[in-house]
């Protein structure tokens, strides 16, 4: 089992630059194309990935399987969160087929239902004999 902080995975920036390229040149690859998730263990880069083609680069001195699962299980998260469309989007698109859906007469081919609270109580039981009116009295 391995601890929560053991690892720190970010998206490379600017200053990640020569890191990354040190870490191609100790695995005899080729730099890696943008966006760039790096993974560092005990704050040295160890492991890379680039999420443009998913090409890994490692420091072949350290043991970096586990980190590199750590990698790609973020990577998939990115790639899912950036698919996922936006709660406002989401929202629009709910409101927008319930719109089509009452345009279209769906709510004249569903059968009418009574009102919730018809034929109930102050407690929510239903009543078991019908609702008289009381009649007023004037004296």
């Amino acid at each position: 089992m391995f601890a929560a902080n053991t690892y720190d995975i970010h998206l490379a920036t600017k200053e990640d630059d020569a890191s990354l390229s040190r870490l191609a040149d100790l695995d005899s690859g080729r730099p890696l194309r943008s966006p760039v998730l790096i993974g560092q263990i005990g704050g040295e880069p160890a492991a890379a990935m680039s999420l443009a083609d998913r090409r890994i680069v490692t420091d072949p001195h350290r043991r970096t399987d586990h980190l590199l699962a750590c990698l790609r299980v973020r990577a998939d998260a990115l790639r899912t969160y950036e698919a996922t469309p936006s709660l406002r989007a989401r929202m629009l698109a709910a409101v927008s087929a319930s719109n089509d859906a009452n345009e279209t007469g769906a709510d004249e081919r569903m059968p009418r239902r009574h009102s919730a609270t018809a034929g109930t109580t102050t407690n929510g039981r239903i009543s078991q004999r019908p609702s008289r009116r009381r009649a007023s009295a004037i004296r």
